[in-house]
C-alpha cells in the first residue's frame, strides 16, 4: 500500500514510520529520519534513474537465477 508524503512531517527511511517534524530518530529503527522534502526528493531520483536507463542486458549487469516448484525439488 502506498502512503502519502507529507513535506512538513519526519519519516523513517527504513520503517518508512511517520513522525511529527521535531522527531529526529526512528523509535524503532534507531536512525535518524528525513523530512518528507528529502523523502519526496529521494524518490524523485530513483524515478528519474530508473527512467533513464536502458533495458538492454550489458555485459557487466548482474542476473539471478529465479526457479520455481517445490521446496524439496529446489533444495537439491
Amino acid at each position: 500500500m502506498k502512503f502519502r508524503i507529507e513535506p512538513d512531517l519526519k519519516y523513517c527511511p527504513r520503517c518508512n514510520d511517520e513522525y511529527r517534524a521535531e522527531i529526529v530518530t526512528c523509535v524503532t529503527c534507531e536512525v535518524e529520519l528525513l523530512t518528507g522534502r528529502e523523502l519526496l526528493e529521494q524518490e524523485k531520483r530513483k524515478k528519474d534513474s530508473l527512467a533513464g536507463r536502458s533495458m538492454d542486458i550489458g555485459p557487466d549487469d548482474e542476473l539471478i537465477d529465479i526457479r520455481k516448484g517445490a521446496v524439496l525439488e529446489i533444495k537439491q
